[in-house]
């Protein structure tokens, strides 16, 4: 079997990408509360609570995944899978954060 190299640089832009796309995805999902009392943004505090947490879930992993990539010099293809793989996992985050 042949190895493949993906290029690092066009992987961790596309990674990029697709984190920021699924950040953006999460927001449209808040809504801005129905009036000024507080029990109109005690309706928004869950899912705005359930967004940061997420938010700050992604970010974490975008930061690792840029760590984890800084030294390598090459990317296989089975590196280039796993990374589809995870993904494909965080895709769905916007499903649960809704």
């Amino acid at each position: 079997m042949e190895v493949v190299n993906v290029n690092k640089g066009r992987l961790e832009a596309f990674t990029d990408a697709i984190l920021a796309i699924i950040m953006t995805i999460m927001v449209l999902e808040l809504h801005t509360p129905e009036g000024f009392t507080l029990a109109a943004i005690q309706n928004e505090l869950i899912p705005l609570l359930a967004y940061v947490i997420s938010f700050v879930g992604i970010t974490n992993l975008w930061a690792t995944h840029h760590f984890i990539f800084e030294p390598m010099h090459k990317v296989s293809y089975g590196v280039f899978i796993v990374n589809m793989a995870l993904l494909l996992w965080v895709s769905l985050v916007p499903i649960t954060t809704a």
